[in-house]
């Protein structure tokens, strides 16, 4: 148990301890897994270190999970398509999820062109499913509880919504989203 000097229980040591990031993978009763610490890069004064840690590793499991279950899915539909049967089981039930993202989702919100964006939302909510879930096993982490996990997520979808803005605005158009001209305000 996580107890202080004093012999009560600290909570705070107990959440911490599930959800910071380290260089070993805690397999209790059974052992320990260290990972490989790689040497420091210097880059001019910044100091980087891309050894990795228990989260990337969880990130890795969980992206695997993802291309495990999108390739599962798209050969039994394939399957089910060559003999022109309906699809089912495991096929049916991804077709409609990704139908419901595409249909319900991206093109509900996005509008006409929504539908290019539906595979993006449908990785980045696998993704976030399986971290997450992978964080409930009893030795596990979950990679979105770090806060670099989520920042880097958060960037990856900013940066592709100004991207597309920008493609499908023109440069114009887009700084006019931007700086809008509000009548009666000149400057």
């Amino acid at each position: 148990m996580m107890l202080r000097q004093e012999g009560e229980l600290d909570i705070g040591e107990m959440v911490l301890h599930h959800t910071a990031d380290a260089w070993q993978i805690d397999l209790y009763p059974i052992g320990t897994i260290h990972l490989p610490r790689w040497p420091d890069i210097h880059l001019g004064p910044l100091t980087n270190n891309l050894s990795p840690t228990k989260h990337v590793i969880y990130m890795v499991v969980g992206a695997g999970l993802v291309f495990l279950s999108m390739w599962l899915a798209g050969r039994a539909l394939q399957r089910q398509r060559a003999g022109e049967k309906a699809p089912k089981g495991f096929g049916a039930a991804m077709e409609g999820l990704v139908l419901f993202v595409r249909n319900d989702i991206a093109i509900a919100n996005i509008g006409h062109g929504g539908a290019k964006f539906a595979p993006l939302i449908m990785a980045l909510f696998f993704f976030i499913l399986y971290a997450n879930l992978l964080g409930l096993l009893p030795w596990g982490a979950s990679p979105p509880g770090n806060l670099a996990v989520t920042g880097a997520l958060a960037i990856l979808v900013f940066l592709t919504v100004e991207i597309a803005g920008m493609f499908k605005l023109g440069a114009k158009g887009y700084l006019a989203t931007i700086f809008p001209h509000v009548p009666g305000m000149h400057g």
